[in-house]
């Protein structure tokens, strides 16, 4: 849907002190003028590192109050806005600088984004900046652009992830000192709302893949960091709950988690609250992430049995593809090499199943039992199954996406 450019065709009314909220508790964001000047310039000033990247040099001691005159041609200081965000100190911690209506009446271009170095690498930057997307969205604006120079390679990286693309790139320019060649990214935010609205219960967040939480946002995009697609992004994140987080049984570690929080407090979990770490990482970085279960025999022979929990995500140049982060051992081998599954088990009895189906949510028989048991040996002894009508009757038996399946022909508990 695309939104009529004439919506801004008038000044916009933004008197509101503070016009969207970061999801962190002990973070909120403001609105600066050229009184909060002195309070920008202690920001420049501990983001030295920014500015002798760019500038060869560090801020000047008027660069805060410069930046509220500094405007785009065409433009008048009243098209500029400033969005502090705040610790709970009331420490200005970060700042976006934008120019609305710029370079034309559907795009809004931001100048500046900058988060003080003690706290990068906790998810606060893409907090930070999906809340204000999120209202430029609910405002109406069609299109963000923005530039990064080319050693910026880190800033860059995180632009890509928060889904903008490049566009061009420019002649080197100047800037102090330096001279670099500018990388121009736009986002389309008019596309935003109906992104496929299919996979939006695969990017929610709720009680259980509480991907919100602050330590669970600060893990993804700490995973994320340093990867430049996709792919990368999922394998890391998958790699990560494979091999750091230990297996109840295996290690024989309480407590019994289910939260996806919980299980990376803990750093343990079943199969299934492995799975709900997962999707969460998986969601906080954008990548739609849902479940998928086996009812497999305990010991190989037949009864008891009992489901078994994974993840399948969804890549753009794969489609859905499945993965296992139930953990290795002799036995099992579970590995992300799309377009090829190599999960952890195959059912080879009658009575065990691969169920075809990916759910947005983890089966409520599952979040019930890993919410009854508190240790990891009593919950061994009740661990959930259900039958083949019961499967059906949940829709696990219905055929989602077709999926090449390698697996392994070796399968323990």
């Amino acid at each position: 849907m695309t939104r009529p450019a004439s919506r801004f065709s008038i000044p916009l009314p933004m008197l509101d002190p503070a016009p969207f909220t970061v999801n962190h508790p002990d973070y909120r964001v403001i609105r600066l003028t050229r009184q909060d000047s002195d309070r920008l310039q202690v920001l420049y000033a501990a983001c030295t590192d920014f500015f002798v990247m760019t500038e060869g040099t560090a801020p000047s001691l008027t660069a805060a109050q410069d930046e509220f005159t500094d405007v785009p041609e065409g433009k008048s200081p009243d098209d500029l806005h400033f969005f502090g965000l705040c610790n709970a100190q009331e420490r200005l911690v970060g700042v976006i600088t934008t120019a609305q209506q710029y370079p034309d009446e559907e795009t809004w271009w931001i100048g500046l984004m900058l988060l003080a170095p003690d706290q990068r690498g906790r998810g606060l930057g893409s907090a930070f900046y999906q809340a204000f997307e999120q209202w430029l969205v609910e405002q109406g604006v069609n299109n963000v652009a923005l530039s990064a120079i080319a050693p910026n390679t880190s800033g860059r990286a995180f632009w890509q992830r928060m889904g903008f693309k490049e566009i061009r790139q420019t002649p080197p320019r100047t800037f102090g000192k330096k001279t670099h060649t500018v990388h121009v990214f736009c986002r389309r935010l008019d596309q935003v709302a109906g992104e496929n609205p299919m996979m939006a219960p695969y990017l929610s967040a709720t009680a259980v893949i509480d991907w919100q939480h602050p330590a669970v946002l600060a893990l993804a995009h700490r995973l994320a960091a340093e990867q430049d697609s996709v792919n990368a992004i999922a394998q890391a994140c998958f790699e990560w709950v494979r091999d750091e987080i230990c297996h109840s049984v295996d290690y024989q570690m309480n407590p019994v988690t289910c939260r996806a929080s919980d299980a990376l407090q803990h750093k343990t979990g079943y199969c299934f609250a492995k799975s709900h770490l997962l999707a969460a990482l998986l969601r906080a970085n954008h990548i739609p992430a849902g479940f998928c279960y086996q009812r497999l025999s305990l010991d190989d022979r037949g009864a008891p049995y009992s489901l078994h929990g994974f993840n399948a995500i969804y890549l753009p140049e794969w489609g859905w593809y499945r993965i296992d982060p139930r953990g290795n051992k002799p036995g099992v081998n579970a590995q992300f090499s799309p377009p090829q599954e190599h999960l952890a088990y195959q059912p080879q009895l009658a009575e065990e199943a691969d169920f075809p189906a990916i759910l947005a949510e983890p089966l409520a028989i599952v979040v019930a039992a890993l919410q009854t048991h508190s240790t990891w040996d009593a919950l061994l002894h009740q661990l959930p199954d259900i039958t083949p009508q019961e499967a059906d009757d949940l829709g696990l038996l219905k055929v989602g996406q077709a999926l090449t399946r390698v697996l392994p022909s070796n399968k323990t508990l």
